[in-house]
């Protein structure tokens, strides 16, 4: 099972806190897609020869036929192709500009994320789902460590497994997310009313 850590990409699609079937009836899982710039050589060399590593632990379980089979590493444009990677330049799914000059991918679990943040020099673990979801969200920046595997299970192929999130910073919120801290980050307004129970005040 071949690992790669991310460097700095963008999150979108974030379905960290709970999981989620993209199609009625499937297994839901806890996914998340990421924006990697085309200029970020170094998380591109790593994420190909982690697949060039997951093809051979295909053709080594599985038999030399798996090759034929095997996911490609850039997904073509179309319906229903597929593939580790997205162009989205080559997709006019992406047009908007979050989008231009950069590959998608998306990594997904069947069991809890670990999800974390940097603060100070040091890596913390949010406790919650409810931090999960109020920090992390389609539009800040971060780093992810996912591994590429082959599998036969339904089809056959290479799929990505995400192990861990780590936030690094906010970004403007992608899909509607609104954020407490943002919307009311100043509320000075409210600050001579904290800690009264007295409603009368705010009348």
């Amino acid at each position: 099972m071949s690992q790669v850590k991310t460097k700095l990409v963008r999150f979108v699609y974030c379905h960290l806190a709970e999981p989620r079937a993209v199609v009625e009836g499937q297994d839901k899982k806890y996914s998340l897609n990421i924006l990697i710039d085309k200029e970020d050589r170094e998380t591109l060399a790593r994420i190909q020869k982690a697949y060039e590593e997951a093809i051979q632990e295909g053709i080594k379980k599985f038999g030399q036929s798996f090759k034929g089979k095997v996911t490609p590493l850039k997904k073509a444009p179309g319906v229903g192709s597929r593939g580790i990677i997205t162009d989205c330049d080559a997709d006019e799914k992406f047009s908007a500009p979050e989008f231009k000059n950069k590959y998608m991918l998306s990594a997904k679990s069947n069991r809890p994320v670990s999800v974390g943040y940097r603060k100070n020099g040091v890596t913390y673990a949010y406790s919650s789902k409810e931090e999960i979801e109020e920090n992390v969200y389609s539009g800040c920046y971060g780093a992810i460590n996912f591994n590429l595997y082959p599998y036969t299970t339904v089809g056959t192929g290479i799929a990505a497994g995400l192990n861990s999130v780590l936030k690094v910073k906010d970004g403007e919120p992608l899909g509607g997310h609104s954020s407490v801290t943002a919307d009311f980050g100043d509320a000075s307004e409210f600050d001579d009313e904290t800690g009264s129970d007295d409603l009368s005040a705010l009348l």
